[in-house]
Parts: C-alpha cells; sequence; structure tokens
C-alpha cells in the first residue's frame, strides 16, 4: 500500500498539482481528497472512485479478489 501511496504523491509533485486544485476539480472537499492519498477509502463507493478516476482521465487496472 505505501508504494501507492508514494506514487500518487509522486504524480502530484511531477504535476505540479495540489490537494486543493484536486478537489476544486472534482468538486469535493479537500479532506477527502486526503483520504483517498491515504488510502482510506472505505467510506468511497466503488462508482464514486470510477467517477473521480473518469473525470480526471486516469488509466487504472481494477483488480477484484476474494477475501
Amino acid at each position: 500500500m505505501l508504494k501507492k501511496w508514494k506514487i500518487s504523491i509522486s504524480c502530484m509533485i511531477r504535476e505540479q498539482i495540489t490537494q486543493r486544485e484536486i478537489s476544486k476539480y472534482l468538486e469535493i472537499d479537500e479532506s477527502r481528497i486526503s483520504d483517498i492519498l491515504k488510502l482510506k477509502i472505505e467510506s468511497f463507493t466503488l462508482d464514486r472512485l470510477l467517477t473521480y478516476v473518469a473525470k480526471i482521465h486516469a488509466d487504472i487496472k481494477v483488480l477484484i479478489t476474494a477475501t
């Protein structure tokens, strides 16, 4: 999980995008962006997360496994 977090932070640094800018673009609170970056996504629905991904035109891979 830490690797994913580092990747998201490094992408923000490379693109020089702040959490505030992302929150304005996605029209959600900065605290929710912080939760996503810290991988605290339990309170988000999959549909909501995929909506955010579509809005920023990100390429992702989704892996679903049984636990």
